[in-house]
């Protein structure tokens, strides 16, 4: 022999070392199962294909404001049956993928603070109403109203 030492290196792993191992392989292939499903792209096909995807969708809550608008026998006041109304649409609209746009989401109407007489007001808050809604490029347009008949003989 020449001289030359061979040395032998042994490494030992124990078992509580290739368990922890297993366990953080374990828990990452987890987590990036969990990302990779929750991510958003894998959700976009989903979302462009709802039925009113992409259409922009105005709603108007009749009245507002100083403009109850009808009042029933029970004093509920149309304004906020309008309102109730709109507001429950616009979400089930959202939900369908339409981009709802309002023109009141609130017991206000849309005329100037300044704006003084109840006819001015009401000029005012409808040609607003209408500029809003132009200014969105609706693709339809909804306006929410109630009516009110004191006779008994009509129903609906």
């Amino acid at each position: 022999m020449s001289g030359r030492k061979h040395s032998k290196v042994s490494v030992w792993i124990s078992w509580s070392s290739i368990k922890k191992s297993m366990l953080g392989a374990t828990l990452l292939a987890i987590m990036i199962g969990i990302i990779a499903y929750d991510m958003p792209t894998a959700k976009t096909l989903n979302y462009w294909s709802l039925p009113l995807s992409g259409k922009v969708i105005a709603i108007d809550a009749g009245h507002g404001g100083a403009d109850g608008g009808a009042v029933s026998r029970e004093g509920l006041i149309e304004k906020d049956i309008n309102l109730a109304v709109s507001l429950y649409l616009r979400d089930y609209l959202q939900q369908a993928g339409a981009i709802v746009v309002m023109t009141r989401e609130g017991d206000y109407d849309l005329a100037q603070e300044g704006t003084k007489g109840y006819s001015k007001r009401k000029t005012e808050d409808l040609k607003q109403r209408v500029r809003s809604i132009e200014e969105k490029g609706a693709d339809l347009f909804i306006s929410v109203h109630m009516n009110s008949v004191p006779s008994n003989r009509w129903s609906g």
